[in-house]
């Protein structure tokens, strides 16, 4: 039985059998190069199956090459997602792509967007099945059979923050489906009344981050020694300082504990201000302005960063 229980995984994994059974490590090594070539049929089958996916200008993008900077400085990619939707799709051979143009991608976060939602339960826990998705992607390259990339060796998942001191139980999951590597969770809060009437969105109404509930799922977050991402528009800058102030004065609830693990307080802006350079100009001296405000309303030694990481000095 057990000769021919050989036989037949030599057969399905296509190998020859010498009359003895295969090593642990022998059929790991078979079962994985079997599962890359499975993912890169299925990628290029869903790539064919989904209308309206745009296919890179190759031609266009070989047009001009920069040479790699420091080939072999260690980076790690902080932002980044994984999807699968109607007439689009970006999963872990594109982003493999993207990490492999000659840079050394040693780890990746993974942040939420939406993705790989279960399709059924309570509304509010949904979200844990992106966390699970983006912890087995994370596990897939552990094994090392992806390449030297860790993908998603963090993760940050979405929890609605309205649900207040209710929304414990979805960071409980969160975590328990995260492992180790779950880090935090992102409610983004982007609402501007222009915006607003251009693009509604269900999710984000004026003074979100003022709102009792909201604040009370933020103490969670705090309590449980996770982070909070938070994108929003420049003019709510003065919102978020107000909520950094708020857990600040609230021992139990700081975004920024001092234990191991640390906590981050993380903010994205979108830039949604005008177009004439001048008053362009006079812009960013506001925002500078209110990041520089928010810094030292949260009280800490804090470098606001801009594009290519840079330290934003203060204005004089």
């Amino acid at each position: 039985m057990e000769s021919f229980s050989n036989s037949c995984r030599g057969s399905r994994l296509g190998v020859e059998q010498r009359g003895s059974p295969v090593n642990r490590r022998e059929f790991s090594m078979l079962v994985g190069g079997a599962a890359a070539r499975w993912a890169q049929r299925a990628s290029a089958q869903q790539q064919k199956a989904a209308p309206g996916n745009p296919a890179p200008r190759l031609d266009w993008l070989a047009r001009h090459k920069e040479p790699i900077l420091e080939p072999g400085l260690p980076i790690i990619d902080p932002h980044h997602h994984l999807w699968q939707r109607p007439g689009w799709r970006y999963l872990l051979d594109d982003l493999l792509t993207d990490t492999g143009s000659g840079h050394n991608i040693v780890a990746t976060v993974y942040m939420e967007a939406s993705s790989m939602y279960r399709d059924g339960g309570p509304e509010e826990m949904r979200p844990v099945g992106e966390v699970e998705f983006a912890n087995g992607v994370a596990a897939m390259c552990g094994s090392g059979v992806f390449g030297k990339t860790r993908v998603a060796a963090g993760i940050v998942g979405h929890a609605d923050m309205m649900l207040g001191s209710r929304v414990e139980p979805v960071l409980n999951a969160l975590m328990r489906a995260g492992g180790d590597r779950f880090r935090g969770i992102r409610h983004g809060v982007s609402w501007e009344a222009e915006a607003a009437t251009l693009r509604p969105n269900p999710n984000a109404h004026a003074g979100m981050l003022a709102d009792k509930k909201f604040r009370e799922g933020i103490a969670v977050v705090g309590r449980l020694g996770l982070s909070y991402d938070v994108s929003l528009y420049h003019t709510q800058i003065g919102e978020v300082a107000d909520l950094a102030q708020s857990c600040r004065r609230r021992s139990r609830a700081r975004l920024l504990p001092q234990q191991a693990r640390g906590s981050v307080f993380a903010l994205g802006v979108i830039d949604q201000g005008p177009r004439c350079p001048a008053q362009r100009v006079r812009q960013a001296r506001r925002t500078r302005s209110k990041l520089h405000c928010l810094a030292l309303r949260w009280g800490r030694r804090t470098a606001i960063v801009g594009k290519g990481g840079r330290a934003i000095p203060p204005l004089r």
